[in-house]
């Protein structure tokens, strides 16, 4: 019986801990304009920079990361409620420079997207729109090393794409958003049931 609780206590021991942490932003944002002529518009990263999330993860942009910075894609610019056209922030900064990496699945960019906002004291209803926005309109892409390299996409070196948004109208789901303020599980399934070609196989894609 001794020896039973025991090893339960030493099991509970080793169990991984979950810390909890207070989303925070860490070191300096330090940007430049490129002086490439094709990079018009963009910025690029002088420096690493971080975003720490709720669980304590670490999702670092890295130096020289070309970047966009606006919060909003451009087919989704100007519907009501969602930020001005030409604002940057330092979500968008990291959401840029960690999606072109193309490491991380696309959709826990999206999240971390989110907390980020949050963290720059968004209101979470203008944060939970600004997910909707970009997990409807954004860059999408397979992780480097994922099956689709190994198979039907073994040709390309980098697989990304957007969904089709023409003939879309996402008012209806902005209202609803800032009205109810629905979990981030309950947007996600209300845009698979809006956008019904999500993916990187059927030919009405615009590549990226």
């Amino acid at each position: 019986m001794v020896r039973t609780l025991l090893s339960c206590v030493l099991w509970l021991t080793c169990l991984p801990v979950r810390a909890d942490v207070d989303p925070h932003f860490a070191g300096r944002l330090v940007l430049e304009i490129p002086e490439d002529v094709s990079l018009a518009g963009r910025m690029r990263l002088v420096q690493d920079y971080t975003f720490v999330d709720g669980r304590g993860r670490r999702w670092t942009a890295a130096r020289g990361s070309v970047v966009e910075g606006a919060l909003v894609p451009s087919e989704l610019r100007g519907l009501p409620l969602l930020a001005p056209d030409g604002q940057v922030r330092r979500a968008a900064v990291l959401r840029d420079a960690i999606a072109s990496a193309g490491t991380e699945a696309w959709h826990d960019v999206a999240r971390m997207f989110f907390e980020a906002n949050l963290a720059e004291d968004v209101s979470r209803p203008q944060a939970k729109l600004l997910y909707m926005a970009w997990r409807a309109g954004g860059r999408r892409w397979e992780p480097h090393g994922s099956s689709c390299y190994g198979s039907c996409h073994a040709a390309v070196t980098l697989l990304t794409w957007k969904p089709d948004l023409r003939g879309l109208d996402f008012r209806p789901v902005i209202d609803w958003i800032w009205r109810e303020d629905p979990s981030l599980d309950a947007i996600d399934d209300r845009l698979g049931q809006l956008i019904h070609r999500p993916g990187p196989h059927l030919f009405a894609q615009q590549p990226q």
